[in-house]
């Protein structure tokens, strides 16, 4: 199978880049192993200022955004967001401006810890009631808050902008949202999505121009082997199987693609659980053009993207590397 690119992970940043380059006329095809992180996204993307360009690409594919301000989380706390999806409770400022809150107690559900939530909001000065579905008709509360599942969508359908939807502890129903329509609008403009196939090999051909992939190999696929002129590598971090380890070293298992993990092991986390994790900063290697680099060469048609490139990035900045990679191709 001939492409002009091929993306291995089909999570956001895979998925971002794989449409914007469909949209400039390319034949891609995405590999996707199976569950991305995305299935465990809070309704927001988090980051400094969003590009225009990832919002309205977002916008194509179906997903409405709020650029700035910030996000509340399940735990009742307000998180800056880059973008948040339309619907959900939204803060221009790092307070909440209204005093009264509403939450709607499902019946049977159990992803939002309701009572928490309660408190937090109470802690901040607001007042605080629990309500049935049944009592949001004459609910008195500034903001009423629904769980985001199947029945608070229902309740946001019915009453519009009284309610506002919560992300619920994971797994997240906006996030596995964000991702169907992702995938829906990639294969709608003409794009290969081949899903739960894991590409466990790959091809690398040395000659006096450098270094470049000839083809990778997928574990479904057997010797049937895909080719493309380009390939993005975006295939997560630890989490997701795109980075591996053991007590020695780290590797990345595809194209072995050099890390930046540091030679003792030690080096790899910090004593305290709660400090930032060193190990979380480890991603592969690129040269300033953003190819890969193997065994200090770059790959010249190799590029990572996303988490691979280290675990505690933001979406945006995954997102906007996706766009320059995909305009450069």
């Amino acid at each position: 199978m001939k492409y002009n690119t091929v993306i291995i992970g089909g999570g956001l940043t895979g998925l971002v880049s794989g449409i914007q380059l469909q949209e400039q006329g390319q034949r891609v095809c995405i590999i996707s192993f199976g569950q991305t992180l995305l299935h465990f996204s809070s309704g927001s993307f988090s980051g400094e200022e969003s590009n225009t360009d990832v919002q309205a690409l977002l916008k194509n594919a179906g997903i409405a955004t709020v650029a700035g301000g910030y996000r509340l989380t399940p735990l009742g706390e307000l998180r800056p967001a880059a973008l948040t999806l339309e619907g959900y409770y939204h803060s221009e400022t790092a307070e909440l401006k209204e005093k009264s809150f509403a939450i709607v107690r499902l019946p049977k559900y159990l992803g939002l810890p309701i009572e928490f939530l309660q408190d937090t909001l109470t802690a901040q000065g607001r007042e605080v009631s629990i309500i049935t579905p049944d009592e949001v008709v004459g609910c008195p509360a500034e903001v009423i808050l629904v769980p985001a599942c199947k029945a608070g969508y229902d309740l946001k359908k019915t009453y519009g902008k009284r309610v506002s939807l919560i992300a619920a502890l994971p797994p997240s129903i906006p996030g596995q949202h964000i991702h169907a329509k992702l995938q829906q609008y990639f294969q709608k403009i003409g794009g290969t999505y081949i899903n739960g196939d894991k590409v466990v090999r790959s091809t690398l051909q040395t000659d006096e121009k450098g270094v470049r992939v000839q083809s990778v190999e997928t574990q479904n696929l057997g010797d049937e082997l895909i080719v493309a002129d380009h390939y993005i590598l975006a295939s997560g971090s630890f989490q997701s199987e795109g980075l591996q380890s053991n007590y020695d070293h780290v590797w990345e298992p595809v194209f072995g693609v050099d890390t930046n993990a540091p030679e003792d092991r030690t080096a790899w986390t910090a004593l305290d659980f709660f400090e930032d994790q060193p190990y979380q900063h480890i991603g592969v290697l690129t040269d300033e053009a953003g190819h890969a680099l193997v065994e200090g060469r770059p790959v010249s048609n190799l590029y990572p993207a996303g988490h691979i490139l280290g675990a505690l990035r933001t979406d945006i900045q995954n997102l906007n590397d996706a766009l320059r990679i995909a305009k450069n191709l």
